[in-house]
């Protein structure tokens, strides 16, 4: 990955997402150096400011914190790709059906039953986040199509899980241009039209690459990225 591509992981369950996305995005010594910076990131490209994953226990926990904050950066001029998970409120939805679901190697094996509770579960908290900023004045656009194309995972395993092969970033750049904050579900289509289940964090890699910009933000309620031993990563 690009070399200027810094990335960050941040803890979203305290009730200051504002502040703390402010301090990753300055990590400058005075007001006047913090100024410039902002400048520069409104007039170096707003498609290129900004990718942020948020997590769906943060969607769960501290909505109206993460839609201010948001609210605050799109009022500045500044407009991030907004790449969410759903992973509690998929659980629970699965729970509420009796279907049971299983991880290898940190993806939720996707049957044909899962994938129809995913796709819906991902739409309604897309539309939920989108609604959450629209009601503070934030334009927005769902986007749960049209930008992850995939193939079914060598993984035969895992079922209906996407490997991300290409990123068609015109749905993402024609909401910017409209002054909207794009905000993306972590779903994929095949060749033939098939939608497939992908990992909200791959999803946000595979988008980065493609947009490279000048921060990606982590939103979790665990307080960054975590190893294989459930350990957070300090650096990324």
């Amino acid at each position: 990955m690009n070399k200027n591509l810094h990335h960050s992981a941040v803890e979203a369950s305290q009730p200051k997402i504002k502040e703390t996305i402010i301090q990753l995005l300055s990590n400058l010594a005075n007001p006047k150096e913090i100024d410039q910076y902002m400048k520069r990131f409104v007039n170096a490209g707003q498609s290129h400011f900004a990718v942020i994953k948020v997590g769906g226990a943060v969607l769960e926990n501290d909505l109206e914190n993460l839609c201010s904050s948001l609210a605050f950066l799109e009022r500045i001029g500044l407009f991030p790709i907004v790449v969410h998970g759903a992973g509690p409120q998929l659980n629970k939805n699965l729970a509420a059906q009796g279907i049971s679901s299983e991880f290898i190697s940190g993806q939720r094996v996707t049957t044909p039953e899962v994938l129809k509770i995913a796709r819906k579960t991902f739409i309604q908290q897309n539309m939920m986040l989108a609604n959450g900023l629209q009601a503070m004045g934030v334009k927005t656009a769902s986007i749960t199509s049209g930008v992850f194309n995939a193939k079914v995972s060598s993984n035969k395993e895992l079922g209906f899980v996407g490997e991300v092969n290409q990123i068609d970033l015109e749905p993402v750049e024609m909401a910017i241009s409209n002054g909207a904050i794009p905000i993306l579900s972590s779903l994929a289509q095949s060749d033939t039209g098939q939608s497939l289940n992908i990992n909200a964090d791959i999803a946000t890699n595979q988008l980065a690459i493609a947009l490279k910009p000048y921060k990606i933000i982590f939103l979790t309620d665990s307080g960054g990225l975590l190893n294989k031993s459930n350990k957070i990563i300090s650096t990324v």
